[in-house]
């Protein structure tokens, strides 16, 4: 009788324990890679925010219809991690490799969007860049021939519901499969 009385309460023990961690996973930013992992993640208001359920869609157009110039760009979504639907809209103009580029050369491939979401609080309706703020992407590593993209990203938006900047920081992306126009 005392044997059946140890086995359940190191049984609750054990099942209590692994709840417990199912419920601290928190979700964190990926690393920094440059081998084409399919990864972005970035802080937003100090936020994780990593892509989940919308997939990658990364895209190099040479001498692009609309601007005539090179064009690196990258669309991403999150539909279940973020408390909302959420998309990532970001582009590179005269893209010419590896390197940093600034707010010059930074746009929305989505109507000047570069972030927006949260239709269900509109926390984030449609934020534009605030070319005042700190804004760069270094892509670290490009093969067309891998079709491989990486980099870093500090962004600072502007959210249009309340003018207040919305900070992005410590991004990362490590795409493969881009699509080349």
């Amino acid at each position: 009788m005392k044997l059946i009385g140890f086995v359940m309460m190191i049984a609750t023990i054990l099942l209590s324990v692994s709840c417990k961690k199912n419920k601290d996973k928190k979700l964190t930013l990926p690393p920094a890679t440059q081998t084409g992992e399919n990864t972005l993640g970035f802080l937003i208001d100090d936020q994780v925010w990593i892509p989940n359920g919308g997939g990658y869609y990364p895209s190099f157009a040479s001498k692009d219809y609309n601007s005539h110039e090179d064009v690196f760009g990258l669309i991403t979504n999150n539909t279940k991690n973020f408390d909302c639907s959420s998309n990532f809209n970001v582009g590179i103009t005269n893209f010419n490799g590896t390197g940093t580029y600034n707010c010059d050369n930074i746009y929305s491939t989505s109507n000047t969007k570069l972030f927006s979401g949260c239709t269900e609080y509109r926390k984030y309706p449609g934020c534009k860049l605030d070319t005042n703020g700190i804004n760069n992407i270094t892509i670290t590593y490009f093969s067309l021939t891998e079709r491989i993209a990486s980099g870093t990203f500090n962004l600072t938006l502007i959210n249009p519901k309340n003018n207040e900047q919305v900070l992005i920081r410590d991004g990362r992306f490590d795409v493969g499969g881009i699509g080349i126009y």
